[in-house]
């Protein structure tokens, strides 16, 4: 018996859906299983702790000597950056690196799509970092 699965993908911020024909069944195709997991309740072990506002989350880890990284990203697709100055950003304060298409491959100054990244710079502070872009 063929079947028709709807899929959804997303590629840099679009969205397409697909039909997929299916001819077998497949989950005719899977042992019976104890079923110990599936279709049963599973206990949070970290709930009340979120609930409460206690749980620790990565953005809340300090590390001595960490940086926070900004990027400046392109607000059209398929458009030319002709002149960049990044002198200012350079000197403000907390900023230790700053990093433009001249620098690594993976910035670009002809970004392929909205929201590329352009420049990036690392700061003492997140709040450094995005006022220096």
């Amino acid at each position: 018996m063929a079947r028709l699965i709807k899929t959804e993908k997303e590629v840099e911020g679009r969205y397409t859906e697909t039909w997929i024909v299916v001819e077998e069944d497949a989950l005719e195709q899977w042992p019976a299983g104890p079923g110990a997991v599936v279709g049963r309740p599973a206990p949070k072990i970290d709930g009340y702790a979120r609930a409460r506002g206690e749980a620790r989350y990565t953005a809340d880890v300090r590390l001595p000597g960490m940086l926070h990284t900004a990027m400046l990203r392109s607000p059209h697709a398929y458009a030319r950056v002709t002149r960049l100055d990044v002198s200012h950003a350079r000197e403000a304060p907390g900023v230790m690196a700053l990093l433009t298409p001249d620098d690594v491959e993976w910035l670009s100054a002809e970004p392929p799509y909205e929201g590329h990244p352009v420049v990036a710079l690392a700061a003492e502070t997140l709040a450094q970092a995005r006022a220096a872009l």
